[in-house]
């Protein structure tokens, strides 16, 4: 098995009166074999999550 570190950051946007607008979470695991990032980005309109994932060093 071999030893990974991840990192998470959430970030949400809201607009000025306060309700929420989006919410993106970004999970970056880096291992021996290179770093994978993976982002969730939730449009908090309909709620519909949308996903992007990139594997590279």
């Amino acid at each position: 098995m071999q030893a990974s570190i991840e990192d998470i950051t959430i970030d949400s946007k809201y607009r000025a009166d306060g309700v929420k607008l989006r919410k993106q979470n970004t999970t970056i695991t880096s291992g021996d074999m290179g770093d994978m990032v993976n982002i969730k980005i939730t449009d908090a309109n309909d709620y519909y999550p949308f996903g992007m994932n990139h594997i590279g060093g």
